[in-house]
């Protein structure tokens, strides 16, 4: 039984670029609001994932025919995403280029260590579901990647082929910023807490969602940082730069309302999140 009355969002970003701990932790706290009788609902407004580490993810999605990566399906088997495409709107995939077909390993090592640079396919749902396929970043796959990859067009439409170039500015463009908006407000009318996962080490994915969070947690391997909505808008309206929007220059900053323990994530599912560490993040979500 709630003991609090409580509704927002709560925002979970990652210190780290890369394995901070987000989804272990965001289904950790799912699963504990759940048990006290709150509806909970994950929010991954972007995700990004590529073919070439996860092609067992990439062929799940074309059988459920919808373009996901491992986070998602991960949340949709615990039943905190029950509509991908409104939990999920914006999708990436991404693949390894094939390096004999760069002119120099300069020149491959730019495109990989670009997530973006190798973004060959994409899915936006925003009213519709529509999926937009760069063409040439396909050119530069291996044969077995780009079969892969062609193999899967049939099932993922309508499909619109474009440059990366072309996909890159889409990707920051106010329409898909305001899918992720909508999907969010959505959510926010139908659960009492939505929790959204950032992505990388990107404090939040988009500035439009900071009036919405009642709660951050920045987590990192072994800690989660829990700070107050408050400070999080105070920080984004103060900003210069979207470069700004990064959880390494916000936690340089500003000092955390509480830090709660992480226990290492040893198998998945996992456990619900423990009352110490839920109670700083309930005590921010609680209404008068």
């Amino acid at each position: 039984m709630r003991v609090e009355a409580m509704t927002g969002a709560v925002l979970i970003s990652g210190l780290l670029p890369h394995e901070s701990g987000k989804t272990y932790f965001t289904a950790s706290l799912a699963k504990a609001l759940k048990s006290a009788g709150y509806g909970v609902a994950v929010f991954k407004p972007v995700a990004a994932h590529s073919i070439w580490y996860q092609l067992k993810v990439f062929r799940e999605s074309v059988r459920l025919g919808v373009l996901v990566g491992e986070d998602v399906l991960k949340y949709m088997d615990l039943g905190f995403v029950t509509d991908p495409d409104l939990q999920n709107p914006v999708d990436i995939l991404t693949a390894v280029p094939d390096v004999t077909r760069f002119v120099s390993i300069d020149s491959y090592l730019s495109t990989v260590d670009s997530a973006v640079a190798q973004a060959v396919l994409a899915r936006i749902s925003f009213t519709v579901r529509r999926y937009f396929l760069a063409e040439d970043v396909l050119g530069n796959l291996t044969p077995k990647l780009k079969e892969e990859v062609k193999s899967a067009l049939s099932t993922f439409k309508p499909l619109v082929r474009v440059s990366s170039s072309w996909l890159t500015n889409y990707l920051s463009s106010r329409e898909v910023d305001a899918a992720v908006k909508h999907a969010a407000e959505s959510l926010l009318e139908k659960a009492d807490v939505v929790l959204i996962e950032s992505f990388s080490s990107a404090l939040l994915p988009s500035a439009s969602l900071a009036p919405y969070i009642r709660a951050l947690v920045i987590v990192t391997p072994s800690r989660a940082m829990v700070y107050s909505g408050s400070k999080l808008g105070t920080y984004v309206s103060a900003i210069k730069s979207v470069n700004e929007l990064d959880s390494r220059f916000f936690a340089r900053l500003l000092r955390p309302d509480a830090v709660v323990e992480v226990p290492p994530s040893e198998y998945w599912p996992p456990p619900p999140l423990r009352y110490e560490a839920l109670d700083p993040i309930v005590r921010f979500l609680s209404t008068d």
